[in-house]
C-alpha cells in the first residue's frame, strides 16, 4: 500500500515537472513608458492601426505642439510646423482624409480647425462670444459627415456638432447643454460619442496657464487592439496589452 502511493506520488511530480518544463511562466505584463522628455502631455490618439501615436506636449514655453510618436522606433517628429500658435486636442476621421483641432492666436482663445489633407485647405470655427471663449475635444462622427465638440458657454459646458462642407463657417447645432460641467468628448468601443468628466484641474486651456496634471482615460487602439495608453504622471505616457485577444483594460 505505502509502495503503491509512493510510485503513484513520484509519477505525479515527474509528470507535474514535465508540465512546468512545457508551459512558459507567464507574466503579467506591465506598462511601458514610451516618453522620458519630461513634457506635459494629454490627448493622445492612435493612427495608422496602432503603430503610431499622436499627442499635443508643451513642448516650448508658452507653447503646445501636436507631436507624432513612432511606438516600434521612439522617433517623435512635429505633426505641423512651429509657429506662434498652440494646437491642442487632434482627431482624425476614419479614412485620415480630414483632421481636426484646436488652435490658438486667433479672435479666440481656442478655435477649431477643419483641415482637409486631400485638398490641403483649412476652415476654421471661431466660438462665439469674447475673445476667451474656447474649443476642447472635438471628435468625428462614425460616419466622418460630422464634428462633435465641447464649447464654453454662459452657466456651463454646451456640446455642439459642425459639418464638414467648408461653405463660409460651419454653423454649430445645439445637442445639449451640461450646466456647470467641464467634460471632454471620448469615442467608445461601440463607436457611440459620450461626455466624460473632466478630473481634477484638467489639461491645458492654453500655454501660458499653469495647471497641475489630471487623470486621464485610458484610451484604446483601434480594431480593438489589445493596447491602451493611460497617462501616469505629467510627463509620462505608458502602454500595456490587453488581458485578452480583442480585449482592453483599464490601469487599476
Amino acid at each position: 500500500m505505502t509502495g503503491s502511493f509512493s510510485l503513484r506520488t513520484a509519477l505525479l511530480a515527474a509528470g507535474l515537472g514535465l508540465l512546468a518544463m512545457a508551459t512558459p511562466a507567464v507574466q503579467a505584463a506591465g506598462p511601458q513608458r514610451v516618453t522620458r522628455d519630461g513634457q506635459l502631455k494629454f490627448s493622445p490618439v492612435f493612427i495608422d492601426g496602432g503603430r503610431k501615436l499622436v499627442f499635443s506636449a508643451h513642448n516650448q514655453p508658452k507653447r503646445v505642439s501636436i507631436i507624432q510618436l513612432d511606438l516600434a522606433t521612439g522617433k517623435q517628429s512635429l505633426h505641423y510646423p512651429i509657429g506662434s500658435d498652440s494646437q491642442f486636442d487632434i482627431a482624425f476621421s476614419r479614412d485620415r482624409k480630414v483632421e481636426c483641432f484646436a488652435r490658438s492666436g486667433g479672435p479666440r482663445q481656442l478655435s477649431l480647425v477643419i483641415r482637409n489633407r486631400v485638398t490641403n485647405k483649412d476652415v476654421v470655427f471661431d466660438p462665439p462670444g469674447a475673445q476667451r471663449s474656447t474649443v476642447r475635444t472635438p471628435r468625428f462622427t462614425p460616419d466622418g459627415k460630422r464634428i462633435v465638440m465641447t464649447m464654453n458657454a454662459p452657466g456651463g459646458q454646451q456640446i455642439v456638432s459642425l459639418n464638414l462642407q467648408g461653405k463660409g463657417r460651419p454653423q454649430p447645432d445645439r445637442l445639449q447643454r451640461h450646466q456647470r460641467l467641464a467634460g471632454h468628448l471620448a469615442r467608445r468601443q461601440d463607436n457611440r460619442l459620450q461626455l466624460k468628466p473632466q478630473r481634477g484641474t484638467g489639461p491645458l486651456a492654453d500655454g501660458c496657464q499653469r495647471r497641475q496634471p489630471a487623470a486621464a482615460d485610458p484610451i484604446g487602439s483601434p480594431r480593438h487592439l489589445p493596447v491602451l495608453v493611460t497617462r501616469r504622471s505629467a510627463d509620462r505616457l505608458h502602454q500595456r496589452p490587453g488581458r485578452k485577444p480583442g480585449g482592453l483594460h483599464r490601469r487599476p
